[in-house]
């Protein structure tokens, strides 16, 4: 996916800054040992992911690279359907010049997805 804005020169503080095209690029997979299987731990899906991006803000000539890793998992429930649904990231965000600062940081996420029939609509004869 790639961002541009064209003619535009934002300016705060008295400094003009202006905006370059951005690149993002993810990669992942799942891997679920066996989908049909009673047991829980096969059923599971496993998941892992990475990915990088550049800035589009350019401030003073330098911008950020940002680079993350992603493992998580989603637990099946009864139905097979619905899911719950953990994972782990961790993010850096690292610029190109000294003066900018250096993040790092972790995102836990728990989340679920609930596939059920009430959102189906039923036709009647």
């Amino acid at each position: 996916m790639c961002y541009m804005k064209i003619g535009v020169m934002p300016v705060f503080f008295d400094s003009k800054d202006e905006f370059k095209n951005r690149v993002r690029v993810a990669a992942g997979t799942e891997y679920i040992p066996n989908f049909q299987h009673r047991s829980l731990i096969k059923r599971m899906r496993y998941r892992a992911g990475f990915h990088y991006s550049n800035s589009y803000l350019k401030i003073k000539d330098s911008s950020y690279n940002e680079y993350g890793a992603s493992v998580g998992f989603g637990i099946p429930l009864l139905d097979n359907r619905s899911m719950v649904n953990i994972s782990f990231e961790y993010v850096k965000v690292k610029p190109d010049s000294r003066p900018l600062l250096d993040e790092q940081y972790f995102r836990f996420t728990l989340n679920y997805t609930f596939n059920e029939r009430w959102f189906f609509k039923f036709k009647v004869d």
